[in-house]
């Protein structure tokens, strides 16, 4: 086919499209937004020749159409998705929190009682009249 006739590159032009829906492009930026514009320079062909022929490429331009809708509604659906999880992520994040101020609680209280027991053993110690069950040499003592 003659570079200059009409409909020239109609092949490449639906091959690059294919290329695009596929995001295997070969000229332009991974997951690039399909377009005429778009689809042209990953065909390597001047996107003004879509426009200027539109009733030769009517089907091409309506598979472009339909396809960056498609494209559209998936990018929608997913950035819904990554909204979600962003949300999900950030509760988890508040209870992840929340857990630890429980466990730090937990941790304070035990400290205390073990400062705690510590003091009435102590206390118990000087008192002559309270006997230590386990024998000072023992395993057990500390």
């Amino acid at each position: 086919m003659n570079s200059n006739s009409k409909g020239a590159g109609l092949p490449e032009l639906f091959d690059a499209l294919i290329r695009l829906v596929e995001n295997k492009p070969e000229r332009v930026k991974k997951g690039s937004k399909i377009s005429l514009r778009i689809v042209a320079l990953e065909a390597g062909k001047d996107p003004s020749i879509i426009r200027k022929d539109r009733e030769i490429y009517a089907h091409l331009i309506e598979d472009i159409e339909r396809y960056a809708a498609i494209q559209k509604e998936k990018s929608a659906k997913k950035n819904g998705q990554v909204a979600e999880l962003k949300a999900r992520i950030a509760k988890l994040r508040i209870e992840s929190e929340r857990f630890e101020d429980l466990w730090k609680a937990a941790l304070a209280r035990e400290l205390f009682l073990i400062e705690q027991l510590d003091e009435y053993e102590q206390r118990w110690k000087k008192q002559t009249n309270v006997v230590d069950f386990v024998p000072s040499g023992s395993p057990l003592s500390h």
